[in-house]
């Protein structure tokens, strides 16, 4: 399995043609589960805590996922879309990117987790 930090950037730059599908999202806490098919198919689990917005699809085959802070977001983003949030300080975002070129955001006021998937 991969250090986190290959990991990431992995999924910024190489992660054409991975899977990536919600496996739950209950209370305030998304759970994607990641098939990198860059490196044989291994699994990964991501967690994202007090989530307060999701514009993804169930499924998505992937062309990239950058975590990081509102920069990620396009302009005027949040005018249409502000959920629950009552500051931005602390907010961050998973910007992902399909194959296709369509971009999906899930914003969340807590961490983010990968932990591999043994089976």
């Amino acid at each position: 399995m991969r250090e986190l930090s290959d990991l990431y950037n992995t999924l910024a730059n190489y992660g054409d043609d991975s899977e990536l599908e919600i496996t739950r999202f209950a209370e305030d806490e998304l759970v994607l589960l990641l098939t990198l098919d860059v490196a044989n198919g291994e699994k990964y689990s991501i967690t994202l805590s007090h989530v307060g917005h999701i514009d993804i699809a169930p499924h998505i085959c992937l062309g990239s996922v950058v975590f990081g802070s509102l920069e990620l977001l396009p302009d005027n983003y949040l005018d249409t879309r502000w959920d629950c949030w009552q500051s931005e300080s602390n907010l961050r975002v998973a910007k992902i990117t399909s194959d296709d070129h369509l971009h999906y955001f899930v914003i969340y006021n807590g961490e983010e987790t990968v932990e591999p998937q043994i089976e």
